[in-house]
């Protein structure tokens, strides 16, 4: 199988720009090279709300979407090093620049196959793997032996119980199991039940 893969500089939010310089490029690879499958940039046909930001805010949300890390992103968005965490903090405020990231992030799970279902089944995965016991050598190679309650000699085994445990709690928080925060009717959210009785008890007390 012949592939084809092309790097280009993004023209930020002018999908026709980029459209018209693909098109050409892809011309002149099945003209030339004949490929079977062609690979893309990812991002390269950008443009969605980004076209509703200033040129530094577009910037940032391109680079914002390397790492997903808000401060690195401002840094590398020229914005001051000294006032990054804050300058972030404000840009992912922005609601232009929530809907600017929700989409690209829409088109580039969209582009992989990536969904809940997937993303679930990795961790499930993983923790099935994480979960196999494996048996212990010593530097030479040698299989390390345990005594064992009856006092026989045995094949000691390990397992990576960090990784089972993080892997459950990503189920556990996707399946809603652990809450950070309680919510009831009328507007309130509570960060802990003893917070919400202290709230009822108020209620009660200026009634």
């Amino acid at each position: 199988m012949k592939y084809a893969i092309y790097q280009m500089d993004v023209v930020v939010a002018d999908p026709k720009a980029n459209r018209d310089k693909i098109s050409k490029w892809i011309k002149q690879q099945i003209e030339i090279n004949q490929p079977d499958t062609i690979v893309l940039p990812e991002l390269w046909n950008s443009g969605y709300a980004l076209d509703q930001l200033e040129e530094q805010q577009q910037l940032f949300v391109l680079e914002y979407m390397k790492d997903l890390n808000g401060t690195s992103a401002a840094i590398r968005a020229n914005y001051s090093e000294k006032t990054a965490r804050q300058q972030a903090s404000r840009l992912l405020s922005n609601v232009n620049i929530q809907n600017a990231i929700a989409e690209l992030k829409a088109e580039r799970n969209e582009r992989l196959s990536i969904d809940a279902d997937y993303v679930i089944k990795t961790i499930v995965e993983t923790i099935e793997r994480c979960s196999q016991a494996k048996q212990v050598y010593d530097k030479s190679g040698e299989l390390v032996m345990t005594e064992t309650p009856d006092g026989e000699l045995a094949p000691a085994y390990k397992y990576d119980a960090s990784n089972v445990l993080k892997g459950a709690e990503l189920l556990g928080k996707h399946l809603g199991m652990f809450t950070d925060k309680v919510e009831v009717s009328g507007g309130m959210a509570i960060s802990t039940i003893s917070d919400l009785m202290d709230d009822l008890a108020d209620d009660e007390t200026t009634r």
